[in-house]
């Protein structure tokens, strides 16, 4: 089997849209610095991985928005430097997100706290 890595943001939402189940193989040595948003009206399962261990989201608001009823696994990354949280999960009642972090690291981020999670009243929003 063919691996694509991946080196910018555009790319990934592109492959995470364009998929319903996604592993997202990162370049090394690859600075995000605008957000992902990861949606379960578009997406069941979203793996991002990071196998050298040495990529890095970089400033902005949030790194990662997660909205809805997606299961999400990260590997490898380093989260540095956001305004607010750096990981916000959105998502209704009757959702049930999955959200697995290994061997993710927080360096210098300045919300209240690292993830918000935040219950919504209906399902079916956009991020």
């Amino acid at each position: 089997p063919q691996i694509i890595g991946y080196a910018d943001v555009d790319s990934i939402q592109i492959a995470i849209g364009n998929n319903r189940t996604s592993t997202i193989i990162i370049c090394p040595n690859t600075d995000f610095l605008d957000m992902i948003a990861i949606s379960g009206v578009i997406s069941d399962t979203v793996s991002l991985l990071c196998i050298d261990h040495n990529c890095r989201w970089l400033g902005g608001i949030h790194h990662l928005v997660i909205d809805g009823n997606v299961d999400v696994h990260l590997q490898g990354i380093t989260f540095l430097d956001s305004l607010e949280q750096s990981i916000e999960i959105k998502h209704a009642e009757n959702e049930k997100p999955s959200i697995v972090f290994q061997n993710c690291t927080w360096t210098d981020n300045n919300g209240l706290t690292v993830i918000s999670v935040n219950l919504q009243k209906e399902a079916g929003r956009s991020v």
